[in-house]
């Protein structure tokens, strides 16, 4: 069981469509997730993740931004160690790995 720290919709789901609100897990960590816990949908974005391996901390109003469809500016850094600003949005299909589904996220492009 998670519990809410904002019953406030933050947007809905890329997935299915329903509310998203933001919670905190039993150990401590933020994320967003259902509104309703009686969905069959996946769908979770944790506040500290991994964008394509560099280490994001959400802001809610980023994850409102990226709910709606929207790109969102990040400084991400390449393999090589080279920082960069790029533009990040949600794909709209999940990302599979050992049978559980989780957000892909989609480049697009630089900031300029």
């Amino acid at each position: 069981m998670n519990y809410l720290l904002n019953t406030k919709i933050l947007g809905f789901c890329p997935w299915c469509g329903a509310p998203i609100i933001k919670a905190k897990t039993r150990d401590g960590r933020t994320l967003y997730e259902h509104e309703e816990k009686k969905t069959d949908c996946s769908f979770v974005l944790f506040q500290n993740a991994y964008v394509f391996g560099n280490p994001v901390r959400f802001t809610d109003a980023q994850v409102e931004t990226l709910l709606r469809g929207e790109s969102i500016a990040l400084r991400l850094v390449t393999k090589a160690g080279k920082p960069f600003d790029a533009w990040v949005s949600l794909d709209p299909k999940p990302r599979t790995f050992r049978g559980k589904q989780y957000p892909r996220y989609k480049f697009n492009g630089y900031v300029r």
